[in-house]
């Protein structure tokens, strides 16, 4: 049995070892005290227990003399990663896993479902014998590799009610989940990445009322954002009393990845289970001219669980019941828009049924058709438990770079509250904006020349209309949709790698010569990442996939 963990994020005692800290019984417990506590457990069944009881962001590995149990928090900030052949090999690096571990080389189906997602689902990696630990599950390994155990402390699973939310409870959730943040924060500076979303106001706001008012908020802007996002950020901050950093960025921030601060990420981060966000190099960069120390700060995201309902069509309320053809065209559409596959290829009819496998389990299996509540519940626990983890949260990634990370809406009794809430109102996000936008006007004034964020007074007309007739293709009925949709899809302007300085990771000839997919512009420094790894070498599979076909020409 092989147990490699690295960096000073860990800490060990007895025989255990923990990254992160956790609140339990509403003590907060730093990483030496939910060490300890890990440590005195006796088997698999108390750990679950403890963590059953445990609200914060942490993995943990426990190593008895018969067996080891790994277990991540319920958002998987920081994943493990396992493999059982010859021994049993445990490690927070993949690579490291599959370096020292693995024996059967690279997954071709799990490389390309990895193209088209921006991670790889379920339990797999690109490795085929290197599995990782899923959001608030423990994995058990026999010392000999003789048995694998893998259970829930925690599943997010949001049953039907048909009580609106009460938005007095909801702001009260809110204020504790904040609150943590400040107890764990302990004085710190809170370095608030905010954007013109609701999110990131939300905290903002919040932190305001509870009298929180060392916080340096920033705003980044990129090539897929509006510039209004900067002015708005910096109003925000600027009401509230906060000092404020502008990141812009350009071409000469993304030389190419070879030998770069970039590369040493993603050497560190890893590559094997989700794309490593290298723009969060360029992003330290600018902090740290700013004069940000990341040792005395902790770094606050404005990521939520409710992300769900911003990919749910505000039609959904209306449907009294929902097919399993039109949820699996949502979670295509939305999920697995990075790479552009024939509706009619085997590639393509593989990963729809690995997609639809990912399911909560017993959704449609009474027949193609579930009440819309179920249907979406199972969408929401898609998401938590697949997109959230492994596309949003990048802890890693901060880490490497220095930072301490907290991410107060992702509180698991944020979960707890949604689990018992109407769907209306988690659909579109409905009552996280309706607060966001009550809590601007009792606390801002709401400033007549600050629309919020997302209406159509902070966009341009043209910006507006894109995006009407995006709803417009969308809600096209079959067969016509396809049809439209490809027409729609193919359109991008090829001048992309001039107007967005993230794609100089690679030379204009490289991006060039790459068979790109066309109509995810905001997403294709990430798939540019990926197919650049892939033609360096990095893995390699035994027949021919899309990567190949998007390399041809280079």
């Amino acid at each position: 049995m092989e147990v490699h963990v690295g960096g000073a994020h860990w800490t060990q005692s007895g025989p255990a070892y923990v990254s992160g800290s956790a609140f339990l019984d509403g003590d907060l417990l730093d990483e030496r005290a939910l060490a300890d506590r890990v440590a005195a457990t006796e088997d698999a069944d108390e750990l679950a227990r403890l963590l059953s009881r445990a609200n914060g962001f942490f993995s943990l590995i426990h190593r008895r003399d018969d067996a080891i149990s790994l277990a991540v928090d319920h958002v998987r900030s920081w994943p493990l990663f396992y493999a059982v052949t010859d021994d049993v090999y445990v490690s927070d690096s993949a690579e490291w896993v599959h370096e020292t571990g693995a024996r059967r080389g690279f997954d071709p189906v799990a490389g390309t479902e990895y193209l088209c997602t921006g991670f790889v689902p379920g339990r797999a990696t690109l490795s085929r014998d290197v599995s990782q630990v899923r959001a608030g599950e423990i994995v058990t390994l026999a010392g000999d590799g003789a048995s694998v155990s893998r259970d829930r402390y925690f599943n997010h699973r949001p049953d039907e009610s048909s009580t609106p939310v009460d938005p007095e409870a909801f702001e009260a959730v809110l204020r504790e989940a904040v609150g943590r943040l400040i107890e764990y924060a302990d004085g710190r500076t809170v370095l608030l990445g905010l954007s013109d979303g609701y999110d990131s106001r939300l905290i903002a706001l919040l932190l305001d009322q509870l009298g929180y008012d060392d916080v340096v908020a920033y705003t980044s802007q990129t090539a897929d954002r509006r510039p209004e996002v900067l002015e708005v950020g910096e109003s925000i901050a600027r009401d509230l009393g906060f000092e404020h950093v502008r990141i812009t960025t350009n071409d000469a921030d993304y030389d190419h990845i070879e030998n770069s601060a970039e590369m040493d990420l993603v050497s560190d981060v890893g590559y094997l289970a989700e794309y490593p966000s290298v723009n969060k190099v360029v992003q330290r960069r600018k902090l740290a001219a700013a004069g940000i120390d990341p040792g005395e700060v902790v770094h606050v995201l404005g990521h939520q669980l409710l992300g769900a309902g911003t990919f749910l069509p505000d039609w959904i309320r209306e449907r009294d019941v929902l097919d399993r053809e039109t949820l699996g065209d949502l979670l295509w559409r939305l999920h697995y828009s990075h790479w552009e596959l024939p509706g009619d290829s085997e590639w393509r009819r593989l990963l729809e049924s690995r997609m639809l496998e990912h399911l909560p389990s017993g959704l449609y299996e009474r027949g193609d058709v579930e009440p819309t509540p179920e249907a979406v519940s199972g969408f929401e626990q898609w998401y938590w438990q697949e997109r959230l983890p492994k596309y949003i949260i990048i802890r890693q990634e901060y880490a490497h770079l220095g930072f301490d990370v907290w991410y107060p809406l992702l509180d698991r009794a944020l979960f707890s509250f949604f689990e018992h809430s109407h769907h209306h109102d988690r659909v579109g996000k409905r009552i996280l904006k309706e607060t966001a936008r009550r809590l601007d006007g009792e606390i801002r004034g709401t400033p007549s020349d600050l629309a919020p964020a997302g209406s159509s007074q902070s966009r341009s007309l043209r910006e507006a209309a894109w995006d009407r007739l995006v709803d417009l293709v969308h809600a096209l009925p079959d067969p016509a949709s396809e049809y439209v949709r490809d027409r729609y899809y193919a359109y991008t302007e090829r001048d992309v790698y001039d107007r967005d300085p993230r794609y100089n990771i690679v030379s204009e000839a490289e991006f060039d010569g790459m068979a790109l997919p066309t109509g995810n512009e905001g997403d294709l420094h990430r798939t540019i990442l990926l197919l650049y790894l892939y033609r360096q070498g990095y893995f390699e599979f035994p027949t021919e996939t899309e990567f190949d076909r998007a390399l041809a020409d280079t």
